[in-house]
């Protein structure tokens, strides 16, 4: 086929030329950089060079290829030397010429007997990895797409060109989501070192596959579930924690461990020879990486106790003859509040009542795995996991993929799976445990600056892991109140104020919490302040100022407003400067909050002074050189410049009550809340999603909140009036809330002929997510395959149309396009409703 003639043709059509096969280059540009790191990208079927030139924006090196020349002139117009004429088949570049190759939508235009020839292509010039978007229907006019096929037939081909998949590639799709893909699909893959895939074919691989397989290079739901828990694990590890891999296999787990997570150190161990050394030459690109052959728990005993912060074991309980054993060596290995991660087939009993596995010693159900792991650990978290079936009234049932965590102390599976997944963490408090070791580094160096000095905040250092750190706290709400019930009475000061503090932010995200409880804790708080006197150090100065804090927001709760505002001026009595500038969070936010309490009471001189108060905090905090606080290089603590920001966003709060607090004060709050930077808010709220499901958390809660707060964004700002001289130009669309569920009705309605942007909201109705809000974002009027991802993960992404795409005159009026109503069909066939909340 003459590819460059039938595509020059193709770019030349007018209803073609300047198209995307995306309405915004951004956001996949960055999911590419997200997903396979900074570097040098050749983008293969790059058309007009949109995605070049995003990816160049965000700092990286960025090529094009195209084999159509009139896509390659008009991509260079735009970026002079930058793109190149050439064919998928056969690529004008040496071997490795780049980090990284990116295609999206180029693949399927190939005819099936060019696949693999392209894909090795890809494979010869990329030397880390590559991100490939494919469609998998037919085009709109049903002949372009030439090879329409599944997932699983596009990861196959690409693990036979020599990609294996990549170890963030549950980041890109998350494993929920991989059934539900629609109209595309997205791989995120590696590229095999030389070597591996000649010395280590697929075809001796899947011979041992009962017991051994690298699943980076398998495809299918199966080798997904294995991945998913190692993306899962990846989630508890710290940066500088030492993970220990047991059973590892043919090392894979080990791989993404060590790839996707700042661990200083990943040991894989296993009994099997082979594995060992496949993993030793196909995951050598690490130095902290490394495998060694040892059998369980025998194998165990040669290395040191409390020398490692988190073990993986999944798959393995069943295998050994002892698996209590297995666990307490476990127990000796880990450091105090060290987790551990297992993993066990969910009753894969036959008729006999036996495992048919000849591998397997054991059957194992939830009592029987959640008593083993309370034997040596406090039972922290738990999922169930389904890859493809699972047991329905004693016999196999054909599902989809699924992780659901539950309680794993109050809680039950909530649903038939596969496996059960568990998560102890070793006692953090009490006697006999070993002397810290895990002081915080910078550039190699121990540092004792008091955000991070935890030996001199903590009588306890461990209790950091298991209490304060909230990454790697106790997760189980009745574990941990019970340790921190007990801290509070036994423990020695400092361990007593922070199990205090945790505890008086467990009863302020209690909803349920009664009064009486919460006076009981005030009453505890004030005796804990008693012992941490002035004068006793910056940590207790921290402490004081924690408890402080959070005796004001529980007297808040409960109604008793006078208490809270004593309680923000405790904590704005003290000096936050002693303990260094992360302690200012705190103060300026006492000051926000201690405002709208006085101004509730009518007193307007009493809010002005308390935020004002707040901008002196972060003036003061802000005149606090880092390196002063956290020493030479200090700045080199991720955690910094949050801190900073977080101080400067609540100051923003401040000053914009402050200024409308005379001429506005009915609407200063509101105001304060939804104007300050509302584009920020979202976007730290998509951020906070994006982590959330990285992962493998529930999204609805991170969806929700974001759904509320564009709603509020939309309604305060105005939206609902007629324009205003405050804001002019935004103003809710009428039939906004009339018509939520007539589609038509809405689409229809007459924009503004002032109209930049239309607003569109779809809100998912069905049982599994009540009230999230999926918005689909795009310059351009979108096809409806635009909503596969975001529809099946039901997750929010703002959508802003530009209006001059969406309009047509119609007797003068200007209204929404025949694209956006066949959007709003879309949105509504996959069950969601409709409601457009507003136009700018």
């Amino acid at each position: 086929m003459d590819y460059a003639t039938t595509y020059d043709g193709y770019w030349l059509r007018p209803d073609r030329f300047g198209e995307s096969s995306f309405p915004d280059p951004r956001p996949i540009a960055r999911n590419i950089i997200g997903a396979l790191g900074a570097g040098s990208f050749l983008d293969i079927g790059c058309g007009m060079g949109d995605l070049v030139q995003a990816l160049m924006l965000d700092g990286m090196d960025a090529q094009g290829v195209d084999v159509s020349a009139v896509a390659v002139a008009e991509a260079s117009r735009r970026a002079p030397g930058r793109f190149h004429v050439g064919s998928v088949l056969a690529l004008p570049f040496p071997d490795a010429s780049f980090d990284n190759v990116v295609s999206t939508d180029c693949l399927e235009h190939l005819a099936p007997e060019d696949v693999a020839a392209a894909l090795r292509e890809m494979r010869r010039v990329a030397r880390r990895g590559a991100y490939l978007v494919i469609a998998t229907r037919p085009d709109r006019e049903r002949a372009w797409h030439l090879t329409v096929r599944d997932r699983r037939f596009w990861e196959s081909a690409a693990l036979e060109a020599g990609f294996r998949r990549h170890p963030a590639a549950l980041r890109v799709t998350p494993y929920g989501a991989l059934d539900r893909e629609v109209g595309e699909t997205t791989l995120a893959l590696e590229a095999m070192p030389p070597g591996v895939a000649e010395a280590w074919p697929l075809e001796a691989l899947s011979a041992d596959r009962e017991l051994h397989m690298d699943m980076l290079r398998e495809p299918g739901s199966r080798s997904d579930a294995h991945l998913m828990r190692y993306h899962w694990a990846a989630r508890f590890a710290r940066a500088g924690d030492r993970i220990l891999d047991a059973a590892c296999g043919m090392g894979y787990g080990a791989w993404l461990l060590a790839s996707q997570t700042e661990a200083a150190e990943v040991l894989g161990l296993d009994i099997d020879e082979a594995g060992i050394a496949y993993a030793r030459q196909a995951f050598s690109g690490l130095d902290k990486l490394r495998f060694e052959i040892a059998g369980l728990p025998e194998g165990l005993a040669r290395l040191s106790e409390n020398s490692f912060d988190l073990i993986t074991s999944f798959e393995t309980l069943e295998h050994v003859v002892d698996p209590a054993a297995l666990l307490e060596a476990f127990a000796r290995l880990l450091a105090p509040g060290g987790r551990v991660l297992v993993s066990v087939p969910n009753d894969w009993s036959d008729e006999t009542g036996r495992d048919p596995n000849p591998y397997h010693f054991d059957v194992y159900d939830w009592p029987k795995l959640k008593a083993l792991v309370e034997r040596d650990f406090l039972l922290d978290r738990a999922a169930t996991q389904t890859a493809d079936r699972a047991k329905l009234n004693g016999a196999w049932s054909r599902q989809g993929r699924v992780w659901e965590e539950f309680d794993p102390v109050l809680g039950v599976p909530p649903r038939p799976a596969e496996w059960l997944i568990a998560a102890g963490q070793k006692r953090f408090a009490g006697p006999g445990l070993p002397p810290w070791d895990r002081a915080a580094r910078v550039a190699g160096q121990p540092s004792s600056a008091p955000p991070v000095d935890f030996a001199g905040m903590l009588d306890n250092p461990w209790l950091v892991r298991g209490l304060v750190d909230r990454g790697t706290r106790l997760n189980a709400p009745g574990a941990l109140a019970a340790v921190c019930a007990e801290l509070a009475i036994k423990g020695e000061p400092h361990d007593a104020a922070a199990a205090v503090t945790v505890l008086g932010y467990r009863l302020l995200e209690d909803p349920k919490a009664s009064s009486s409880a919460v006076r009981s804790h005030l009453d505890s708080i004030s005796a804990r302040l008693r012992v941490l006197e002035p004068g006793g150090g910056p940590h207790a100065l921290r402490w004081r100022v924690s408890l402080c804090f959070v005796a004001a927001r529980l007297a808040q709760k409960i109604g008793d407003l006078d208490a809270a505002e004593a309680w923000f001026e405790r904590v704005l009595s003290e000096d936050a400067a002693r303990f260094g500038p992360t302690l200012f969070t705190k103060t300026t936010e006492a000051c926000h909050r201690l405002g709208w309490l006085k101004r509730a009471k009518g007193d307007l001189t009493g809010a002005g002074s308390a935020w004002a108060r707040g901008l002196e905090e972060a003036e003061r905090m802000l005149a606090l050189p880092v390196r002063d606080a956290f020493g030479p290089q200090g700045t080199r603590f991720a955690f910094v410049f949050d801190e900073y920001s977080a101080v400067c966003e609540t100051a923003n709060l401040c000053a914009m009550a402050l200024e409308r607090l005379e001429t506005d004060p009915q609407n200063a709050l509101r105001q304060s809340e939804v104007l300050s930077r509302p584009r920020r808010r979202v976007e730290l709220l998509s951020e906070e999603l994006r982590l959330t499901r990285a992962r493998g958390a529930s999204p609805e809660p991170v969806a929700g909140a974001q759904f509320w707060t564009v709603r509020e964004l939309l309604r305060t700002n105005k939206w609902c009036r007629p324009p205003e001289p405050a804001n002019p130009h935004l103003h809710l669309h009428p039939t906004a809330l009339g018509h939520e569920d007539q589609p038509e009705a809405i689409m229809q309605a007459p924009l503004p002929k002032n109209a930049r942007h239309v607003f569109i909201v779809a809100e998912a109705i069905s049982p599994a997510s009540p009230g999230v809000v999926v918005m689909i974002g795009g310059a351009n009027a979108p096809d409806a395959s635009m909503l596969r991802l975001e529809l099946a993960a039901r997750e929010p992404q703002v959508l802003r149309l530009d209006a001059a795409d969406l309009r047509e005159a119609h007797g003068g009026e200007i209204r929404v396009t025949v694209a956006t109503r066949a959007l709003a069909r879309s949105i509504s066939s996959s069950g969601v409703r409709v409601t457009w909340l507003g136009v700018a």
